[in-house]
């Protein structure tokens, strides 16, 4: 058996005599068989597995926040904050919630749109920092903070 990895085969018998195996390579399931009759009988129902590695999540370091702003006039802006990230992270995520500024109607706001960057548009006349919940689709999330910015570069 290679070093680094690790084998495990579990065989559990029930009180009624039911029989179920389960070998385990480094801690995924193989494959499981379950004795349908006694002992005595050689009947077994093999359930093959799906041997493939599970998917992997995308690396959630490389998930950033970014932000566009226009001027409307003198005094408010025109802004956008989204997710930036490659096309692989973004597709591991499910939805993103934005909290503003509590003086915003309805401050918290739910994005699920994977197309527009789950990007999220106001308009308001001074910066704060927005608080960024990513919500993953296995139910995983990472929180991130947001200094929304205004600005010709931005």
């Amino acid at each position: 058996m290679d070093n680094n990895k690790t084998q495990l085969i579990i065989a559990v018998m029930s009180f009624t005599g039911v029989v179920s195996v389960a070998l385990l390579n480094n801690w995924e399931k193989v494959f499981s068989a379950k004795k349908l009759e006694p002992l005595s009988s050689p009947q077994v129902e093999v359930t093959p597995l799906n041997t493939t590695p599970p998917q992997r999540y995308a690396d959630t370091t490389s998930i950033t926040t970014q932000n566009t702003s226009q001027p409307i006039d003198a005094k408010r802006w025109r802004w956008s904050v989204f997710i930036h990230a490659d096309a692989n992270a973004l597709s591991k995520i499910r939805c993103v919630e934005y909290r503003l500024h509590p003086t915003f109607p309805d401050p918290i706001k739910m994005v699920c749109d994977a197309k527009s960057h789950f990007a999220l548009s106001a308009t308001g006349w001074g910066t704060f920092t927005i608080k960024v919940k990513v919500i993953f689709k296995d139910g995983s999330i990472k929180h991130l903070n947001h200094p929304l910015s205004f600005g010709t570069g931005t």
